[in-house]
């Protein structure tokens, strides 16, 4: 569904001449990732109103992407795949955090941030199939991911044991980190099981 709108899309501008023939597939990808973004970021949004976490929501997705971003980290199949285990991951987060007690909630945010942290100095990044890194983007890619996973901890500890704040919306950014990191190891995974199953 998604890749029919996208290609009709940029059949629609390639026949008025704004985008070139040979550049029409290209340009079809992008739409895909423009009209799953937007889809993704619709049901994810509809559910933070539903339970009264908008920023909170914001701030899971906001930690969640940068991490992905640089770190790489697992793709489903399909769009629809995409957007229906990230809703669902979000969903029971939201839900979890929600209810949590306050003094489990710090535990939680420390724990999310610094299991983070351990997976990304042992998995980040990882590289796509069809895109593989060069030895020096690796490096740039990996030091990134480590200095956001290193911010992370460094401020949830501050908030948690020296402030002894308890902060919502800092909870549901551990948790998205959380749950970019745990991307990341899954791909790492199954990467290293293709590789050896190769062999």
């Amino acid at each position: 569904m998604i890749s029919k709108i996208a290609n009709s899309v940029a059949g629609y501008y390639s026949r008025k001449g704004v985008i070139p023939d040979e550049d029409v597939e290209t340009y079809s990808y992008g739409f895909e990732l423009v009209i799953s973004s937007a889809i993704n970021l619709s049901c994810v949004m509809a559910a933070a109103v539903v339970f009264g976490v908008v920023y909170q929501a914001l701030a899971f997705m906001l930690s969640f992407v940068l991490l992905r971003a640089f770190g790489g980290g697992y793709h489903a199949r399909t769009h629809r795949g995409c957007i229906l285990a990230f809703f669902i991951l979000f969903i029971i987060f939201a839900y979890t955090l929600r209810y949590l007690p306050a003094d489990v909630t710090a535990v939680f945010t420390l724990a999310s941030v610094w299991l983070s942290l351990v997976i990304v100095l042992l998995a980040a990044p990882v590289e796509a199939e069809n895109k593989p890194l060069s030895a020096a983007k690796r490096v740039r890619l990996r030091r990134i991911c480590i200095l956001v996973a290193t911010i992370y901890v460094i401020a949830a500890t501050l908030m948690t044991l020296l402030l002894r704040q308890n902060n919502d919306i800092f909870a549901f950014a551990a948790a998205g980190q959380f749950a970019g990191s745990a991307s990341i190891a899954f791909a790492a995974v199954r990467h290293r099981a293709k590789k050896s199953h190769e062999k």
